[in-house]
């Protein structure tokens, strides 16, 4: 019995210790898995905020490209201020996104990563910066050539950067979720395997921790395959840059895996019908093999190809195409995709072809006339000379005042209309200076007529050297001049009036030494007909004659 006893005490104390045992196994297997847990806490809220600031910076690149690229296509000044404003929000926004992803505890192939981005970033700004300007300048053609042969690449660059970030970071938040995973998978082995028919208790929370921790993870397992996902759609979203452009990306043989629907309008093909379908598809037999081997030959080593092409559409009809190629490389520097942007210009080759057409019949025609009259070339050539300098005569004398050189009536009268249109549209300030020659009749009976029009051509060339070059300045009958100041409203207007009377108070003419002149001003009111427009300055001028002459009047 004492020998029972004792191996009763024996196991009871193995068994206890064994308990106890078990206990600080499972103990130290919670304190593990709530480390894994705050381990993966925290992995999901740092990736989190970089995989959304690359996201914020991938999408602020691509608008700032479609925005910059609408800026050098738009000729309305006023919409191209909006883009320009929204063109410089979104670098703002790019900026923020780059600083939240600098501000956080990053490795040293991100720091190399995110310094790559900050270098291409400085060599990018400038170009779109200089496109901004060159278009605000008016320099359209300019810019439009900076954007697609250098502005656009950059930019591209820069998104295939961030693009390189984010996949990093992806592939980075894929690797610590699976270590997680791992880790997790061992910490719960090691709890069941430790408590399992000891504690049943323990082997509850082991179970419950292990569902929480696991949901945990698969979050962010399917968190990660969302981002990579809406990258992908991002990738092919981002080179659509304006609804304006022909737009396709094609796989490394050059089969079709996305068209917008301007390629599909373009084209005449169903969106079914392109997809999975080579570019030779659209082939016209306009251009030679030797065209596309160079082409290929172009896109294949990497390089971005510009040129014209000319398509065949389904109906059969020939279309041609201004293209930009973009080849994206992978990680071994080979073509993955090419993304080719177009714009149409069928219009302007239809132009060309119908411009060197009528050049060849007339050169035809001019080579048989020649040959029939070689002997009389010289006169032909003198009779051709002598009406182009008649054609040229007769259109200069048709707006011009012969006695004066400046625009006549008839001229002022076409361009107060334009003018007045202009000042509607855009509302524009736009102001009229009517005025004569004081006492001028006096002139032409004392001094003669002939003194009286060297007077008139005088002042008119006194007073044109005076004025503006886009100032519109015309003899309106007899001794009456006007001038049409657009973008002048009346401050400005009486100003340019004073100086003029002035100045020709105290100038010196030929045969009469001094004149006077008085003024009539009026500016332009919304709903003014141009016949009230020069009423109401005739009205101010006719005050002036009556107040004293020699003085400006407004009406």
């Amino acid at each position: 019995m004492a020998s029972n006893a004792q191996a009763v005490r024996i196991i009871a104390t193995g068994f206890a210790a064994l308990i106890v045992l078990m206990i600080a196994l499972v103990i130290f297997g919670l304190v593990r898995l709530n480390e894994v847990y705050k381990t993966v806490n925290e992995i999901v809220t740092v990736e989190h905020v970089a995989i959304k600031s690359l996201y914020i910076m991938q999408g602020a690149s691509r608008e700032r490209a479609m925005l910059v690229h609408k800026i050098a296509q738009t000729e309305d000044p006023f919409d191209r201020e909006e883009l320009i404003q929204r063109f410089y929000d979104q670098a703002s926004v790019f900026v923020q996104a780059r600083q939240d992803m600098q501000a956080l505890r990053r490795s040293e192939e991100e720091k190399s990563l995110l310094e790559k981005l900050y270098a291409g970033t400085s060599t990018t700004a400038p170009l779109l910066q200089q496109v901004v300007n060159l278009v605000q300048n008016g320099q359209l053609a300019e810019a439009r050539r900076l954007l697609s042969e250098k502005a656009l690449p950059a930019q591209t660059r820069v998104i295939q950067s961030v693009t390189q970030m984010l996949e990093y970071e992806l592939s980075k938040s894929t690797k610590m979720a699976d270590t997680a995973r791992q880790k997790q998978q061992q910490g719960g082995w090691f709890m069941i395997a430790s408590g399992a028919g000891v504690i049943v208790l323990s082997g509850l929370i082991a179970l419950f921790v292990i569902r929480r921790l696991s949901d945990l993870v698969q979050n962010l397992v399917h968190t990660s395959g969302d981002l990579r996902i809406a990258l992908r759609d991002l990738q092919f979203e981002k080179q659509a840059l304006d609804e304006h452009s022909i737009v396709s990306i094609t796989d490394a043989d050059g089969n079709i895996t996305y068209v917008n629907q301007k390629f599909i309008d373009a084209s005449g093909y169903t969106r079914e019908e392109l997809l999975g379908q080579n570019h030779r598809l659209l082939k016209s037999d306009h251009h030679p093999p030797s065209f596309f081997e160079d082409l290929w030959e172009t896109i294949s080593s990497g390089h971005v190809w510009h040129g014209q092409i000319c398509n065949r559409a389904r109906n059969g009809t020939r279309y041609w195409v201004e293209t930009t190629i973009v080849p994206f490389l992978d990680d071994a520097g080979l073509p993955y995709q090419y993304v080719s942007i177009r714009t149409e210009i069928t219009p302007m080759k239809e132009a060309e072809r119908m411009l060197q057409q009528s050049k060849e019949q007339l050169e035809t025609m001019v080579q048989e006339r020649t040959n029939e009259l070689a002997r009389t070339n010289s006169e032909l050539q003198s009779e051709i000379d002598r009406r182009k300098q008649l054609e040229e005569n007769l259109r200069s004398l048709a707006i011009t005042d012969t006695l004066t050189g400046i625009h006549n009536r008839r001229k002022f009268d076409e361009a107060l209309g334009s003018e007045m249109s202009r000042a509607g549209r855009y509302d524009t300030p736009l102001s009229l200076v009517m005025f004569d020659i004081d006492h001028f009749k006096q002139i032409n009976d004392t001094r003669g007529h002939l003194v009286g029009d060297r007077i008139l051509a005088a002042l008119a060339a006194f007073v044109a050297e005076m004025i503006r070059s886009h100032d519109v300045f015309a003899r309106y009958g007899g001794e009456e001049f006007v001038i049409l100041a657009p973008n002048t409203d009346m401050n400005g207007c009486r100003k340019l009036a004073e100086k003029l009377r002035a100045a020709i108070e105290r100038h010196a003419f030929t045969g009469i030494q001094h004149v006077t002149c008085s003024f009539g001003l009026a500016d332009h009111k919304r709903g003014d007909t141009a016949a009230g427009f020069l009423r109401r300055a005739d009205v101010a001028l006719y005050r002036a004659k009556k107040n004293g002459r020699n003085r400006v009047e407004e009406e």
